[in-house]
């Protein structure tokens, strides 16, 4: 079969397309006087599967120039019909969707600039003003700063072109408040995306520092004094983004990412499916972060996942499986904090809404920490092996997990073994990040001792403080380690 852009275009018409784009192409005003007919109709027999092994090339040349050779014929004319009746193909589709009405706004804002520079600025005003309304009463909120932005701007431009300022006001004043949104939901979005990189694919990029310097200079005093509020909660949205920033620029402060959580809670309601998750997913994001300073971090990221999961917004979209790893964040976090009785029924609540092709490997791993905290250690063991499909981070806990439950279970040998392995993979793996690499070293070299301890080959004070806390603030074992060093260490005083 021969393909084509064109063909492959083609096979997504429907019939009623297929009319339509006939009269398109022998249009006079489209086609500039050249003669697509014979083309479109030749193909139109192969419609709508386009697969006919007789669909070539040269099937297709003899059709159109009937009496000249295809080998000896100039067949660059033929591919430049096909190359332009594409061209047509795609201004077809667009032209349909704006007479579908779908792209009303884009049309307006389009025809408004076109008014404006032909000077008919009351022509442009009205076509402006009626996009206004529509952004103001769209359900679909995702894209409104945007759209109130560019609006905004225009007729900003008309006012000021008509020498009438004070109706530009308005425009101009609320225009500040949505080019702060934009900036601010930029620099956040920026800001995960260098942390993402940096943890999971050792990849550092230039400039943060530049580009955060505008977080710095920020004053939110000033903002809120010349900002006007409007329907939408955006001058909250840009006081949730900035504190969480602030709050990353500055690891001591312990004050701005309990703001941007409170203000996010309080606006919830008023912000689109896409947006409530977002801004979860970096709040979040950021209690992880913050959780080995403070437990009230741990606390306040389970409060999260409560609110927003209760509300059922688990993913991007709605009615969209969850992420495999939001669940599994949510999942260590339940496991450091919750009681075994809440973690066993956020399990049985969630597990089953992760995507398909995790489900199972999920269920297990998901009953492994449950069974690890209830010290079923037997159980721990069924429960855990290592996926493909997994993340690479989940069968390092996985290893993790069978190393404690191993020496939970006093079979040492085994412990020790399991332990070079797991050295031997971290050490090996490209895969591995640096920073996750340096992590779970520390977790070696501390399970190492602590065997040492258990063995009586070692004395408790070779633990040095740094390194306790390390070991005890992990998220996933760092209750683990504190309760065996306290076994441990009270053994050895009586």
């Amino acid at each position: 079969m021969y393909k084509t852009k064109l063909i492959t275009l083609l096979r997504t018409f429907s019939k009623e397309d297929m009319k339509e784009f006939e009269k398109f192409i022998t249009s006079p005003f489209f086609n500039n006087g050249r003669n697509y007919l014979p083309l479109y109709k030749t193909l139109k027999y192969y419609y709508p599967a386009f697969d006919n092994p007789k669909l070539t090339e040269e099937k297709i040349f003899n059709r159109l120039y009937p009496g000249i050779d295809f080998n000896t014929g100039n067949t660059s004319t033929l591919r430049s019909m096909i190359s332009r009746m594409c061209g047509l193909a795609e201004k077809f589709m667009v032209y349909n969707e704006f007479e579908s009405g779908k792209f009303q706004y884009t049309y307006n804002l389009l025809l408004a600039d076109l008014y404006r520079n032909k000077k008919f600025y009351g022509s442009a005003l009205k076509v402006l003003l009626q996009n206004s309304t529509k952004i103001d009463n769209d359900d679909d909120k995702e894209k409104f700063v945007y759209r109130r932005l560019e609006t905004n701007k225009l007729l900003s431009d008309i006012f000021i072109q008509q020498d009438k300022p004070n109706e530009d006001y308005k425009y101009s004043s609320k225009n500040i408040l949505y080019i702060y949104t934009y900036i601010f939901e930029t620099l956040s979005s920026f800001h995960n995306k260098i942390r993402v990189s940096n943890r999971n694919y050792n990849i550092i990029y230039k400039g943060y520092d530049l580009v955060m310097h505008f977080v710095k200079t920020f004053d939110p005093i000033l903002f809120d004094k010349e900002c006007p509020e409007d329907n939408y909660a955006t001058k909250e949205l840009v006081l949730v983004n900035y504190y969480l920033l602030k709050s990353l620029l500055d690891e001591n402060d312990n004050e701005s990412i309990l703001y941007s959580i409170d203000l996010y809670i309080r606006i919830f309601d008023k912000l689109s499916h896409f947006k409530q998750f977002s801004l979860f997913s970096l709040l979040f994001n950021r209690c992880i972060g913050k959780y080995r300073f403070d437990k009230l971090y741990l606390q306040k990221g389970n409060e999260l996942i409560d609110y927003v999961w209760g509300k059922g917004v688990f993913s991007y979209s709605v009615q969209s499986p969850i992420l495999l790893i939001q669940y599994l964040s949510a999942l260590h976090f339940k496991l450091a904090l919750s009681k075994t009785i809440e973690l066993r029924r956020f399990i049985s609540k969630y597990a089953g809404e992760v995507s398909q092709e995790f489900k199972e490997d999920i269920k297990k791993y998901s009953y492994a920490c449950l069974y690890f905290k209830e010290k079923s250690y037997k159980k721990c063991l069924e429960q855990i092996s290592q996926k493909d499909s997994l993340p690479v981070t989940i069968n390092i806990n996985v290893s993790k997990f069978k190393i404690c439950c191993l020496y939970e279970l006093t079979y040492l040998e085994n412990t020790l073994s399991a332990i070079d392995s797991f050295d031997h993979f971290l050490r090996k793996n490209k895969s591995v990040s640096e920073i996750i690499k340096t992590e779970n070293f520390k977790f070696v070299k501390g399970i190492r001792k602590l065997i040492k301890l258990k063995l009586g080959n070692l004395e408790a004070h070779n633990f040095d403080s740094d390194e306790i806390s390390e070991l005890t603030k992990n998220l996933i074992l760092g209750y683990w380690f504190k309760e065996k060093l306290e076994e441990l260490i009270q053994k050895g005083a009586n």
